[in-house]
């Protein structure tokens, strides 16, 4: 044997062997139609990762409007008991 054909043989046995893809008529799926799936996932991803994000930050504002009413709402009570207390 030569020493490419040995070569060749090393990494026939030590590759590990992937899943093929089938294609519509059995043969294996094209390599771009794989890598356009791909592309078309990854965008789905960034696209819901983006959403999410706006999403979370929207929730955020929203958790320190209410904390600052809350806040608001406990001084107001504060000032009314205040002012009860000293009518009774």
């Amino acid at each position: 044997m030569s020493e490419s054909q040995v070569t060749m043989m090393t990494r026939m046995t030590t590759t590990k062997p992937h899943a093929v893809e089938r294609g519509p008529h059995g043969g294996p799926a094209p390599a771009s139609d794989d890598s356009f799936r791909l592309q078309v996932l990854v965008g789905e991803l960034l696209s819901e990762n983006q959403r999410l994000r706006f999403e979370i930050e929207g929730l955020r504002a929203r958790a320190e409007q209410l904390k600052q009413e809350a806040q608001s709402t406990e001084h107001g009570l504060k000032q009314t008991t205040k002012w009860v207390g000293m009518m009774v």
